[in-house]
């Protein structure tokens, strides 16, 4: 089962390339259940926007070596 996270980030608008969404979430109750320290960020069910509620499936990101946090970036085209 995975835990409650607290994420902060950014949402990034560019000129002539895709808005995106860079962030890092940490848990608030212990290692994230559902990830695997170390390896790359599993999200089978796309991220949703803070900014704006936009969803996309083109995420990617990198669990911490101790299974506590995530960072990573969500693209919208």
């Amino acid at each position: 089962m995975g835990q409650p996270v607290n994420c902060i980030g950014v949402h990034q608008v560019k000129a002539k390339q895709p808005t995106q969404d860079s962030f890092t979430c940490t848990s608030l109750g212990g290692p994230l259940g559902y990830q695997t320290p170390g390896a790359p960020l599993y999200a089978p069910y796309g991220w949703y926007s803070d900014f704006d509620g936009t969803y996309t499936t083109n995420i990617s990101g990198t669990v911490s070596a101790d299974g506590m946090s995530y960072t990573g970036v969500a693209i919208y085209s």
